[in-house]
């Protein structure tokens, strides 16, 4: 399979590259037995310019509404017992597989690639009967690459490690409130992420934020399918907030090691390691006729730690155990009707103990004023500053961390959210020691201050 887009230039320009791909559908006409759709891809891979990305949704736009209509499929004329006759009760069993997908996106201005994302062994299996949902599937890895820079070090920003075998798995089933075995809710999800490692780079941010915004002038739909969970909410009745809050879902995630990596900047090694620990996150459906969402997470074994330009890696906090729990009020009531939501966080902590140096505060303070600011061009000025820089001004990290401060508040403004955040540690020991550089080991460090 070849697909052209438009013809640029007095030539096609190629966004899908040679895929395969098999399709197989197969039912019974008596009712009783199962029908059977199987979807297999291989080698999937694209590449989307901005008019590109415009083509798909249009396409993508007109299949979905061709498929409101439900259609029978049609039977031989000689063992027909008419469409009529198949009964919604059929069961269907369903697959997908895809081996290797690939899709790059380029930017608007300069058409070249921006950012790559790879998945490989995608699978879906799963049944359908009267409108009851059982489907479970994996995704071996799954990758996103920074391209819109040659010289970074960072190009990974999600990979996998090395030792984990499966990244994502999920499970998910839909329930009928008629059933005899309704479980309380409508919906269930599990997901169980696996040791994915996630680069932090602020000029990638922005990059991606520049890239849903050029669509949002002439195509505030396509925008709106790109950041969805941060778009402003519509206005909705009280009514209409009622009957969402009473479709209730059962959630569990699992996070299973993931590691945080926040570099210096993207040209250099110095950088935060965070290995997250293990994470359980879990819902409970008490409230929710209340218009309240309530998130219960498990944090266990966190660890922080610091890399050098010389590879060196140590440890400033160990073990970090706590539980936090996230309250989120979607609606007040009808004395409020339009109330803006209420999102409350509640931490707690246990032991927090560790130790810090000089240059591993330094360090926090050039991510805030290296990472947070720079860009995907520099002018030669810029570049040569940025090169001789080696320390930052008091001032300079003040500044950033206003600006920080003040894009979080628009964020918050946009999605119309009032929160209120509360962290409790239990007991706090940490060291703060001076050294001179990121490769001196902290407990080796002299001992400037305690705090307990």
């Amino acid at each position: 399979l070849n697909v052209p887009s438009h013809i640029h230039q007095g030539k096609d320009k190629q966004i899908l590259g040679p895929s395969s791909g098999k399709l197989a559908y197969s039912w019974g006409l008596d009712g009783k037995t199962a029908a059977k759709l199987d979807v297999t891809a291989t080698g999937f891979a694209a590449r989307l310019s901005h008019q590109d990305v415009i083509k798909v949704s249009a396409v993508q736009s007109t299949l979905m509404r061709s498929m409101e209509t439900n259609a029978h499929p049609v039977a031989d004329p000689q063992t027909a017992v008419g469409a009529d006759s198949v009964p919604p009760q059929q069961q269907l069993s369903f697959s997908l597989t895809v081996t290797a997908i690939s899709v790059s996106l380029e930017d608007r201005d300069h058409q070249e690639p921006i950012v790559k994302l790879e998945a490989q062994r995608g699978t879906v299996q799963g049944t359908q009967k009267g409108g009851a949902t059982s489907m479970r599937g994996e995704v071996l890895s799954l990758a996103i690459t920074d391209t819109s820079v040659k010289e970074s070090q960072y190009r990974d920003i999600l990979t996998i490690n090395e030792e984990a075998d499966t990244l994502v798995h999920f499970e998910f089933s839909t329930f009928q409130r008629t059933a005899p075995d309704y479980p309380g809710h409508e919906q269930l999800l599990y997901l169980r992420i696996n040791q994915p490692q996630i680069t932090v780079l602020w000029r990638f941010i922005e990059e991606i934020r520049a890239y849903i915004g050029s669509f949002q002038q002439d195509h505030p739909d396509i925008a709106r399918t790109f950041s969805s969970p941060l778009s402003p909410r519509s206005p909705e009745t009280t009514e209409e907030r009622s009957k969402t809050a009473e479709s209730k879902m059962k959630v569990k995630i699992e996070l299973h090691h993931p590691f945080l990596i926040i570099p210096r900047s993207s040209r250099s090694r110095e950088a935060y390691v965070a290995d997250l620990g293990s994470i359980e996150v879990q819902n409970t459906l008490t409230h929710v006729h209340e218009g309240k969402s309530e998130w219960n997470v498990i944090l266990q074994q966190m660890k922080l730690e610091t890399v050098s330009s010389q590879g060196n890696r140590f440890s400033m906090l160990e073990d970090v155990n706590g539980t936090a729990r996230i309250l989120m009020t979607e609606f007040v009531g009808p004395e409020r009707p339009n109330a803006d939501p209420e999102l409350l966080v509640e931490v707690d902590l246990g032991d927090l103990k560790g130790r810090m140096t000089d240059a591993q505060y330094g360090l926090l303070m050039c991510i805030m004023g290296e990472n947070m600011t720079e860009r995907r061009v520099l002018s030669e000025t810029e570049s040569a500053q940025s090169d001789k820089r080696s320390s930052i001004k008091a001032d300079a990290v003040a500044s950033t961390l206003e600006k920080t401060l003040k894009t979080a508040a628009d964020l918050s403004h946009g999605i119309r959210v009032v929160s209120k955040y509360c962290v409790r540690i239990k007991r706090l020991n940490v060291g703060l020691r001076l050294a001179d550089s990121l490769d001196v080991n902290p407990e080796d460090a002299t001992l400037m201050v305690r705090l307990g």
